[in-house]
């Protein structure tokens, strides 16, 4: 996910994005403010994805809900 933010902000609400649930800020999904640091995390899970080689969203819990590294 990738957003431009208008001259002379910090953060923007947004009310769709479009991407992958596993590579999406944590933080986005309770606010849906997008700021600087979200580029940041999706960068950090791609990071991981290339290194481990694991996809970024795996079902590991018992009853087969989707957990995140």
């Amino acid at each position: 996910m990738s957003i431009t933010l208008p001259e002379g902000k910090s953060r923007i609400e947004v009310d769709l994005v479009i991407g992958s649930l596993g590579y999406l800020d944590p933080s986005y999904a309770y606010t849906k403010v997008v700021t600087e640091y979200t580029d940041v995390y999706s960068f950090g899970v791609l990071l991981m994805v290339f290194l481990t080689g694991k996809p970024a969203l795996v079902s590991t819990s018992s009853d087969g809900d989707p957990t995140s590294y």
